[in-house]
């Protein structure tokens, strides 16, 4: 009886811690899975926050090489823009000279052709021996002086223009020689007519039909150029 009894009492005890242990492990549930709540809570800020860091470094980086791109891309822009008109300019001014030059040629031309309208004129004074029209133009020629002062004016701006046209420079190079030696021969046939006013008459009236032969001659392969 005593021992059935210790039994149950042993029973009763068992069942007892039996209980106190099932509470404890449900409070030990429980609060495990209040810590799960708290972990998956804190991972989930912490995986937020990481996220949230990396968007701002994201948007900051992306900022930066936007910033940086449009810069990089204004410069250049700036550059060919600066470029282009620079190579514009060039042109104008190219443009310029190769006008001014046209410009000259053509007065140049007009200049040769009006001397050569001249000289023939006064081959028709030689060929109809009238020499007084003649020596009256050569005089006023000589005092006058507009032939060479034209020339001239017109060498000194060919030689102060500039130009990149290399056609165009040789093309002057070779006119400036020429109305040289023009200018030089048109000069010594004046002093030569100028032998008409003089007693040496015959001789001066050869060696000028000599010279304003060689002289047209040159005119006109001038021209021909």
């Amino acid at each position: 009886m005593r021992q059935h009894r210790s039994a149950v009492a042993t029973s009763d005890d068992l069942r007892r811690q039996l209980a106190a242990a099932e509470a404890a492990a449900d409070g030990v549930a429980e609060r495990l899975r209040r810590a799960q709540t708290d972990a998956d809570n804190w991972k989930k800020k912490y995986e937020d926050m990481v996220q949230e860091a990396k968007n701002d470094i994201l948007k900051e980086s992306m900022a930066w090489f936007l910033s940086s791109f449009r810069k990089r891309t204004a410069e250049k822009l700036a550059a060919l823009q600066a470029e282009n008109a620079l190579r514009a300019t060039r042109r104008v001014a190219e443009e310029a000279n190769r006008d001014n030059l046209r410009d000259e040629l053509a007065r140049t031309q007009a200049e040769l052709d009006r001397a050569m309208t001249t000289i023939r004129q006064l081959e028709g004074s030689v060929q109809s021996q009238d020499f007084r029209p003649l020596i009256l133009f050569l005089w006023q020629e000589t005092l006058g002086d507009t032939l060479e002062a034209q020339y001239r004016n017109i060498l000194i701006e060919l030689e102060t223009a500039r130009d990149e046209n290399s056609a165009l420079k040789t093309k002057i190079r070779r006119q400036y020689k020429q109305i040289e030696l023009l200018t030089r021969e048109f000069l010594l046939f004046i002093r030569i007519c100028r032998l008409f006013q003089k007693a040496y008459f015959k001789m001066a009236v050869f060696s000028f039909v000599l010279l304003f032969s060689n002289f047209s001659a040159k005119w006109i392969s001038f021209l021909d150029t």
